[in-house]
């Protein structure tokens, strides 16, 4: 059976990352798959290192378990707007705070690259963005991308890593929006 977790990475339940979010749950669970979601919005922990990299810093109620639920997971689905050409700080506080030595990658003595603890799981990338994404692509370059894909997911040994671009926005209509959430229930009933 496929065990999915979804982390929106909204700070608002009711904004579009978390419709798409919802789709997804929706197709996937119809597939038959077990998921669980995690709205970072609404959980209780500090996005910052206080101490940097220096000392361990315990991890929360709420972000151990999201953790738990990521480890549990074959697939993980993460949820995102794009805010001036990245995540939001919420999510990038997520990563700092969870994606550490020990947990997602574990740091080797004789070696300059990790052992990726990930592996064997997959990720979906869903990204709203205001902007045209040719321009983002094609002029700023997609950092977003590069940043998941090669500085987080596959340092941790997840692949492969797959995205999907939902487009301007704030010129969208009802109709593009039910297209966007339908074309996401189906990504969620392939499992992909």
């Amino acid at each position: 059976m496929n065990k999915i977790t979804i982390i929106v990475g909204h700070p608002l339940e009711d904004s579009l990352s978390g419709k798409l979010a919802k789709a997804y749950l929706e197709g996937a669970k119809s597939s038959g798959a077990e998921v669980k979601i995690t709205y970072l919005g609404q959980l209780n922990f500090d996005p910052l290192l206080r101490n940097g990299y220096r000392q361990k810093q315990e991890l929360e109620p709420d972000l151990k378990n999201t953790v738990d639920n990521l480890l549990w997971a074959n697939h993980w689905v993460f949820v995102t707007p794009l805010w001036w050409g990245t995540m939001p700080a919420l999510l990038k506080g997520f990563f700092d705070r969870t994606f550490l030595s020990g947990i997602m990658f574990k740091y080797q003595e004789n070696s300059p690259f990790p052992l990726k603890l990930m592996k064997g799981k997959s990720v979906r990338v869903l990204i709203t963005m205001d902007g045209p994404l040719f321009y983002y692509r094609f002029f700023i370059g997609n950092p977003l991308k590069l940043i998941f894909k090669k500085a987080i997911f596959n340092f941790c040994g997840v692949n492969p890593v797959k995205f999907s671009y939902f487009s301007q926005v704030r010129k969208s209509t009802p109709k593009k929006i039910d297209a966007w959430i339908n074309k996401t229930k189906s990504l969620g009933r392939k499992i992909i």
